[in-house]
């Protein structure tokens, strides 16, 4: 079961590396949020349900090996139209597991683009993503890259993937921090929890720009002056950051998400020993928005051998170990 789920985890992460390798959002209509009659609950009623979901079955069922993720996600910087980047990604994905292994399939549509001294650069990639045995492959138009999973594993973890930290390894974990304990630190930073308790049992937890501040407030000491000045630089023109997590009526993992559209703005005249006037100053601009997804299914995944047996694919693995180690 863990190197399973490890493999599975390897191919999503393994799926988003290549679209960077290789190289807007919108969630107005509802895309990543996980439908329910979300209602507050008392921290007693929290309580209550949280206890009653049994850590083994969140992740116990096989068919939560039968993963499919979605995502639509744009984010941008600007500052002061000086300098500018953003990036775009799009992927639908899913994977299965059997006997044989772990299979996967699905679409990915990455941009990036950047704006500086008059100068621009942009790159993209779309197309196709598979997962079959010990490669991840991906082909643009004729463009086609594979990754060998198990080395790249093996070149950041010496353990293998017996070293990953599983879901249902990590909330055994918890045992020692009381569910009352949680719950009252997440109210304490102003997160709102809703539950639709009715089939099963859903969560979610809207963070919001009053936790963003109660949050680094915690850290206290020396920075506290400094948060405090950054509160006063800082303005969100919209927040919204919305957490779902579900569990289906036997207890096993259904599907979590998060929902976000984030615009803030930064005064970078209002620092320093000569704070500039607010008109004056540059600011920078930070937009986020979209959603991702992750959810079970029922559906059988193939790779086909026209995919496995493609000699054109050009392995990256040694490529991608190399840049990845020049980033850390």
């Amino acid at each position: 079961m863990k190197k399973k789920f490890a493999a599975f985890a390897a191919s999503a992460v393994a799926v988003s590396m290549l679209a960077f390798a290789g190289c807007g959002a919108t969630a107005d209509n509802g895309a990543g949020t996980i439908p329910g009659n979300y209602k507050e609950k008392s921290p007693e009623e929290l309580a209550t349900i949280v206890n009653d979901i049994d850590a083994d079955k969140i992740f116990g069922d096989s068919k939560a090996l039968n993963l499919g993720v979605k995502t639509d996600l744009s984010a941008s910087m600007d500052l002061a139209g000086m300098s500018s980047t953003s990036f775009s990604i799009g992927l639908d994905y899913k994977m299965s597991a059997s006997e044989a292994g772990i299979n996967g399939q699905g679409s990915i549509n990455f941009k990036s683009s950047e704006t500086s001294g008059g100068q621009s650069e942009s790159n993209e990639f779309s197309g196709t993503v598979y997962h079959g045995g010990d490669f991840v492959y991906a082909a643009s138009g004729e463009e086609k890259i594979k990754i060998n999973m198990s080395e790249l594993i093996a070149a950041f973890m010496p353990g293998g993937s017996d070293d990953i930290v599983t879901p249902t390894s990590f909330y055994e974990a918890q045992d020692a921090v009381s569910v009352a304990e949680v719950l009252a630190l997440m109210q304490q930073f102003g997160v709102k929890i809703t539950v639709d308790d009715s089939k099963g049992v859903k969560f979610k937890m809207s963070i919001t720009e009053e936790t963003i501040w109660k949050i680094a407030e915690t850290e206290g000491g020396d920075i506290a002056d400094q948060i405090a000045q950054l509160k006063e630089l800082v303005t969100f023109n919209k927040f919204k950051f919305d957490l779902y997590f579900a569990l289906d009526e036997n207890g096993a993992f259904s599907a979590a998400s998060f929902v976000t559209d984030i615009d803030a703005t930064m005064n970078l005249g209002g620092a320093g020993s000569a704070p500039m006037a607010a008109e004056e100053a540059p600011a920078l601009s930070i937009k986020v928005k979209g959603y991702a997804e992750i959810y079970t299914h029922n559906d059988t995944v193939t790779v086909p051998d026209t995919v496995t047996g493609d000699a054109s694919y050009v392995d990256m693995t040694d490529a991608l170990i190399e840049m990845i180690k020049g980033m850390i």
